[in-house]
């Protein structure tokens, strides 16, 4: 039966139109719509307040941490230690190992990684015997481990690791500590699978202090990061160190160019690095920036917070589309955040608003699946208020190819995705609000769709097709 469409739903889903009449066919398509989705919603016992972006595991499942919640959750936000989670096929959520405070650490807020035997590894904010911080390991039973405990108090080998850690090319471990090293800073360090240390810098404020953001491996082979204060302002610094150590600052915010990197840094296809500042920029309330690898610094955008958000504490990435996503934590407008886009020439555009609902302060790095779809996590909002797992979709825009008349039938063929679902519609008047369904709504199960529907229209006529999410 042929259901009215509204302009609502005209405005959320992609359309395409094809135009009939008796002496000729003219082809009209729109381009790809963004389609959000609360893939699952964190409930306390199975983690509370995720910081960290997601680990697609040798599996094929997605992996994280969670700052708080767990088995010993009483019911409170923050209560809990923290857990290590999988995502299940199913959209469950399933508990992979629970943080003690006693015996493993607490308080997980790095991304994982994994090594190429199946070994997870992470990071804790705080540690065992002096609180402060671990490096631990989950081996492919699934047993966690503390690989090693900070301790600066004893042999300046850095305190609070916030940061995931880096599995570089030669196959050791590398990672940053806020606190701790030689001067109380922050340092970086370099770690075997077996949990053998070394100091590889430590930060002293001049050239940097408190590194919040994890570590990459450079085309150089050199590694790259952010410290979220120090330098010439005390506003913060990008800096590069060998893997055998050699720490250098290569470049200091002022504020006008951004203050304060909390996320790490990514080096686009160009081989330019890219980042994003808290504070700082046109209005103060963040901004992005791109780098060269010897380090001239240029600012590409700026939040301003009531039109664009404000705050981003997480590292770009660069999507399939030659694009920049990224979130925001929120500010004005925007307070619980946001996903945005930006352009290689710097156009900036939010594409996701959260409201509560579905989840509140996105400061994940986000991560692109096989799919092309981006997927992440918010610290709180969802069902229970405890945080959410995400994904963002980018419907590729069907594009007729062919309509053809048959008597009183009319035979149509689009483009479609294999899983998506697609819904025909009709109307005589190509700028009305209310369209007709035509058939059903149809999943494709390939590259390719086709119809034969009556002609109930008169000459000329319109059709479209919307991709519904």
């Amino acid at each position: 039966m042929n259901q009215p469409q509204t302009d609502k739903a005209q405005s959320r889903h992609l359309s395409i139109l094809a135009t009939v009449s008796a002496m000729f066919l003219i082809l009209h398509w729109a381009s790809a719509s963004v389609i959000f989705e609360t893939v699952a919603s964190f409930n306390g016992t199975n983690g509370s307040g995720p910081r960290a972006g997601l680990l697609m595991g040798q599996d094929g499942a997605f992996y994280g941490t969670t700052t708080s919640g767990g088995s010993d959750f009483n019911g409170f936000l923050g209560s809990g230690n923290g857990t290590v989670f999988k995502l299940n096929s199913n959209h469950t959520v399933t508990v992979q190992a629970d943080f003690n405070g006693g015996t493993n650490g607490f308080r997980a807020y790095g991304a994982l990684v994994q090594d190429a035997q199946g070994n997870f590894y992470g990071t804790t904010l705080h540690g065992v015997d002096y609180v402060h911080g671990t490096i631990f390991k989950i081996n492919t039973n699934g047993v966690l481990t503390n690989l090693y405990s900070f301790d600066s108090r004893i042999d300046k080998n850095g305190s609070f690791p916030i940061a995931g850690l880096t599995i570089s090319t030669n196959g050791l471990l590398y990672g940053t500590t806020r606190g701790g090293g030689q001067n109380n800073y922050g340092m970086v360090f370099r770690i075997t699978h077996d949990g053998n240390f070394t100091t590889l810098g430590s930060f002293f404020g001049p050239n940097g202090s408190d590194p919040w953001g994890r570590l990459i491996e450079g085309r150089d082979g050199n590694f790259y990061g952010t410290t979220s204060s120090g330098g010439e302002s005390n506003l913060g610094t990008v800096f590069r160190v060998g893997n055998d150590g050699g720490l250098t600052t290569l470049a200091s915010f002022v504020g006008t160019n951004g203050a304060n990197p909390y996320g790490g840094l990514l080096q686009g296809s160009d081989g330019q690095f890219y980042g994003t500042t808290e504070g700082g920029g046109e209005s103060n309330r963040g901004s992005i920036f791109r780098m060269t690898p010897d380090g001239a610094l240029t600012t590409m955008a700026s939040f301003d917070g009531p039109t664009n958000a404000a705050g981003p504490r997480a590292a770009l990435i660069e999507g399939r589309d030659g694009n920049f996503y990224g979130t925001a934590a929120g500010s004005g407008n925007y307070l619980y955040g946001t996903i945005f886009q930006v352009t290689p020439t710097g156009t900036l555009k939010t594409l996701v608003k959260f409201n509560g609902g579905n989840g509140i302060y996105p400061y994940c790095d986000l991560f692109e699946g096989p799919d092309g779809n981006l997927y992440g996590t918010t610290a709180g909002g969802g069902a229970y208020g405890h945080g959410t797992i995400f994904r963002l979709g980018f419907g590729m825009a069907p594009k007729f190819q062919s309509a053809v008349k048959l008597d009183g039938s009319l035979s149509m063929q689009w483009t479609s995705v294999a899983g998506q679902k697609y819904q025909l519609q009709s109307n005589p008047d190509v700028s009305s609000t209310n369209w007709l369904n035509v058939g059903d709504l149809n999943t494709a199960t390939n590259g390719t769709m086709a119809t034969v529907t009556p002609i109930v229209l008169q000459s000329p006529g319109f059709y479209r097709v919307l991709l519904v999410p």
